[in-house]
């Protein structure tokens, strides 16, 4: 709390990350933005799922009008519109245009197609 304390102080925004339905308790902290990780650091696996159930779970848990960023796992412009569906309003895409050849022609396509 005095962190958040501290960089609201100094100006700064504040985005707590979560993986997972454990770290929940942290949500009464109400930062600016709740970053949901979809890759599980323990095996890299990437799941955009978990995004949609801690959506959910803070929704019940908090009534803090915080910004949600999904991160992660994004590589279909349809999975941001169904993001979106259910309140996120940041997404962290990067892999998926870093693999591509011209990763600034891959981004223009995809924020065509949103």
């Amino acid at each position: 709390k005095s962190l958040l304390h501290t960089a609201h102080e100094l100006g700064m925004e504040v985005l707590l990350e979560m993986h997972s339905e454990e770290e929940l308790d942290y949500a009464a902290l109400e930062p600016d933005m709740y970053g949901i990780n979809n890759r599980n650091l323990g095996s890299f696996v990437t799941e955009v799922e978990n995004s949609f159930r801690m959506a959910e779970k803070l929704n019940t848990a908090t009534a803090s009008s915080s910004i949600l960023v999904s991160e992660s796992g994004i590589s279909n412009p349809d999975t941001v519109k169904a993001l979106r569906n259910v309140g996120f309003r940041g997404f962290l895409i990067g892999e998926n245009f870093m693999r591509a050849s011209d990763p600034g022609q891959a981004l223009h396509e995809f924020i065509a197609q949103l």
